[in-house]
């Protein structure tokens, strides 16, 4: 694993304060799916 962190990086993580993070920094991730007769497809392919 091979990463790139710059100033500009650092700078827009601390502006999210609001941002909605896990204990370790990360950022939470959601999706949503329409009921729409594919959702169970649709929805296998977000996991």
């Amino acid at each position: 694993y091979v990463g790139l962190v710059s100033i500009k990086d650092l700078k827009q993580y601390e502006a999210m304060t609001l941002a909605n993070k896990d204990a370790s920094g990360r950022l939470f991730v959601g999706a949503a799916v329409g009921a729409n007769k594919d959702y169970m497809e649709r929805a296998e392919a977000l996991v």
